[in-house]
């Protein structure tokens, strides 16, 4: 685990919590390391340096992030899961069972919200769904049927004419939805889109 807060009395505080639990060991340094479980992110508030943070350390695909902070109230919840976000602990519940309770669980592939959080989350991902993708005839991955089902036949090793015989569609359509959807997505190449589709559950 690696710890990052800018208060030295609050990282004080956090280390105190793992002196005596055996299994979780904490590495220094001024960045996250390459090859970390959890990174633990103490703050007051989420506030714009905060999100570009963790943005930079999601696109170097660092570990997820437990983050502790004092005020959650207006957080775009949706932004901190697009950053790898998987615990979230408002400051004044932590306790010390708590805290290594959310570092063990999102080592081990897991997630901690407190219900509250949860729901103001489900209730923005609803939001998007209804405002955002539903009226572009999209799902929750970005993508729409046909693309879905194309992007399938895709990771099945089918090549052009074989997916338009399959769908029914033409050649020109198969490559047309295929340009629309690496394009959308910022995409390089079809691998990079059947890879896409196997992070969002797709495949």
């Amino acid at each position: 685990m690696w710890v990052h807060t800018a208060d030295p009395l609050a990282r004080a505080g956090i280390l105190e919590h793992f002196e005596t639990h055996q299994g979780i060991e904490v590495v220094s340094g001024d960045e996250p390391p390459e090859h970390c479980d959890v990174l633990l992110l103490a703050v007051d508030q989420v506030e714009h340096e905060v999100l570009s943070t963790m943005r930079v350390w999601a696109e170097a695909e660092r570990a997820p992030v437990v983050l502790m902070a004092k005020h959650l109230r207006g957080v775009d919840l949706m932004a901190l899961v697009e950053r790898h976000v998987m615990a979230v602990l408002p400051r004044a519940q932590v306790t010390a069972a708590r805290l290594v309770h959310a570092v063990t669980t999102v080592a081990a592939g897991g997630a901690v919200m407190p219900s509250d959080v949860l729901g103001d989350l489900l209730r923005q991902m609803r939001r998007l769904h209804s405002e955002v993708l539903s009226p572009q005839g999209l799902g929750d991955s970005g993508l729409n049927t046909r693309e879905v089902d194309v992007l399938r036949l895709v990771a099945e090793g089918l090549g052009t004419a074989e997916i338009a015989e399959r769908l029914n569609f033409s050649e020109r359509t198969v490559k047309l939805e295929m340009h629309r959807l690496t394009t959308r997505l910022n995409l390089r190449s079809r691998a990079h889109a059947v890879a896409y589709a196997l992070r969002a559950g797709l495949l």
